[in-house]
């Protein structure tokens, strides 16, 4: 998607539904309110790693993409 439509409006969409769904979990009298709202959260989790890592390899140079990455995700290191 992030090819597609560009890596900004994804990043915002996920901003705008974690937005919606954690309204959801605030409202929510049901727990299934709070399963879906939960689900779709881990979705825009899904939408938003590619789009982060388009980011990146956008703005920054291409001799600095490796340190780029690691500061995207330090979690996985190589």
């Amino acid at each position: 998607m992030a090819d597609r439509f560009g890596w900004r409006p994804i990043m915002l969409l996920r901003a705008a539904l974690q937005m919606v769904m954690f309204a959801c979990f605030a409202m929510s009298s049901s727990r299934w309110i709070d399963y879906a709202a939960f689900i779709d959260i881990g979705l825009g989790g899904a939408i938003y790693r590619p789009a982060s890592a388009a980011m990146v390899a956008d703005l920054v140079p291409v001799e600095h993409h490796r340190q780029g990455m690691y500061v995207e995700r330090p979690q996985q290191r190589d």
